[in-house]
C-alpha cells in the first residue's frame, strides 16, 4: 500500500478507480480503473508485473523497473489485488 501510495496514486487514485488529481490532465487513454475485472494489458499476475516494470507504450503509464526492486513490484501487483471489486456470486 505504501508503494502503491508513493508511485501509483497520483494517476490511478486513491481506491484504484483512475481518478487521481493527475489524472484529468493526462490526455486519452485516461489511467486505468484498477478496480476493473480485466485489464486491458492483461490480468495475470505476471502481466501486470511487466506493465508496472516496462510501462505501456502509448499510454501514461511509465516503466518503474528502473526505479523499483522487483520485490517492490510484485508487493505493488499484490496490493493491486486487494483493490478488485468482488464479482457477484452466482
Amino acid at each position: 500500500k505504501t508503494l502503491y501510495g508513493a508511485q501509483c496514486v497520483t494517476c490511478h487514485g486513491e481506491s484504484g478507480k483512475g481518478d487521481g488529481k493527475m489524472a484529468a490532465a493526462m490526455n486519452p487513454p485516461k489511467p486505468s480503473d484498477l478496480t476493473d475485472a480485466s485489464w486491458k494489458h492483461g490480468s495475470s499476475d505476471g502481466e501486470i508485473f511487466t506493465l508496472i516494470r516496462d510501462g505501456a507504450k502509448g499510454t501514461g503509464m511509465r516503466g518503474y523497473g528502473a526505479r523499483m526492486k522487483p520485490d517492490d513490484m510484485w508487493n505493488v501487483v499484490n496490493y493491486l489485488r486487494t483493490l478488485a471489486q468482488p464479482t457477484a456470486k452466482k
